[in-house]
């Protein structure tokens, strides 16, 4: 059975003055029609609590402990480094996550995605999503976990991690918030 919805809305009767009195009607409960509610920032909701959303939807990879956003720094080149930054509408902070590949992919250039850089050391960065299919292409591949913790394939025991002065590296898997992550809107500040 599908739900239909009217066109537009039928007008109630109006009462008539018959001079006699009448019943009053039965009160009614109202009811609600489940409908979307409307985004403060006009971003995608998260198809999943945690973590970045699945194929084919772009949206931010917010911070659970410090509410920033996953951000390019500066051009949209392979090697470019990657932040947190407070969450804007910048298209550097919009990725998703390629579940048939599993690597993470920028909005602003579809063709980069998150890159390990091979290293734990090395920090986070950019690189050309083509080199999956070559012999770096664990460089690019995260696992993302119920919890919102993004794992370099190169490196499972570790995690995608901010530090205090913005720049993203890795560190062990500790559980701590700082290491999770959720798809969605961050407070955005223009």
């Amino acid at each position: 059975m599908t739900p239909t919805v009217p066109q537009s809305p039928t007008p109630s009767p109006t009462p008539s003055d018959t001079g006699s009195p009448s019943k009053p009607p039965a009160k009614e409960k109202p009811t609600r029609s489940p409908s979307p509610s409307p985004s403060r920032t006009g971003l995608p909701t998260p198809s999943l609590p945690y973590g970045p959303p699945l194929n084919g939807a772009y949206a931010q990879v917010v911070n659970i402990a410090s509410g920033l956003c996953l951000d390019i720094r500066g051009e949209l080149e392979k090697g470019t480094d990657v932040v947190t930054a407070t969450c804007s509408a910048r298209a550097t902070q919009r990725w998703r996550l390629d579940s048939h590949r599993n690597a993470l992919q920028s909005f602003a250039d579809p063709d980069l995605c998150l890159d390990s850089r091979g290293a734990t050391d090395d920090g986070v960065g950019i690189w050309e999503c083509d080199s999956l299919e070559g012999d770096n292409g664990e460089n690019l591949r995260f696992e993302v976990d119920s919890r919102g913790v993004i794992r370099p394939a190169i490196a499972p025991g570790h995690a995608v991690t901010p530090d205090a002065l913005g720049s993203v590296t890795f560190d062990e898997v500790s559980g701590r918030d700082g290491q999770r992550w959720r798809a969605g809107a961050g407070p955005v500040h223009a």
